[in-house]
């Protein structure tokens, strides 16, 4: 199972490897930097298409050079402004090589307002803050590691985000009016 990845961001890298490898077997991974066409600031509505559009960017670029990965996969991190605050989100969006696209989020992770601007702004999602755990001091990085006291990381929301993306692939029964088993013959959709 080869993934194509638009970052070449280790961390993404990995979160991706280790959701694919929830389902499939023998999975690689590789991740080439694409262009995205959107603003840099990714709110709302924005962040769907920023994911989107650097998916087919990925995609183009795959084409162009000639690689056939069997999934290709974008995703990006942004806020949703919900009820006055603000939530980190990541959205990836997914294709397989026969032009199948799916999507999928992490869950919302509510940001503080004297956060925002460091978390959100802050592409590499840095933020190093002291805490004492059990008495003794350490450093945890990231607006996420700080939010949660250590317990999630981005790499948390690219594999949650990621695995979300892939319920499409893989219960496709329930996602197909027929049964793909037998077709023809109309599949209830129920759980």
């Amino acid at each position: 199972m080869k993934v194509l990845v638009g970052s070449t961001d280790p961390c993404m890298l990995e979160s991706v490897k280790k959701a694919f490898a929830r389902y499939f077997d023998k999975v690689t991974v590789k991740g080439i930097e694409v262009k995205n066409n959107s603003r840099t600031d990714l709110v709302d509505g924005s962040l769907y298409m920023a994911a989107r559009n650097s998916m087919v960017n990925l995609h183009n670029e795959a084409r162009d050079e000639r690689l056939n990965p069997d999934y290709y996969i974008s995703i990006q991190t942004g806020s949703i402004n919900m009820i006055s605050n603000h939530m980190l989100v990541s959205i990836a969006v997914l294709r397989d090589k026969s032009g199948y696209e799916s999507w999928g989020s992490s869950p919302g992770l509510p940001i503080p307002n004297q956060l925002y601007g460091k978390i959100v702004e802050d592409k590499d999602d840095i933020i190093k803050k002291r805490r004492y755990n059990h008495g003794e001091e350490e450093t945890i990085e990231g607006g996420i590691d700080t939010i949660t006291r250590g317990i999630l990381n981005k790499g948390d929301m690219y594999e949650i985000a990621t695995i979300m993306a892939l319920s499409q692939f893989i219960s496709k029964k329930i996602w197909h009016d027929q049964d793909p088993e037998e077709p023809g013959k109309q599949f209830v959709k129920s759980l």
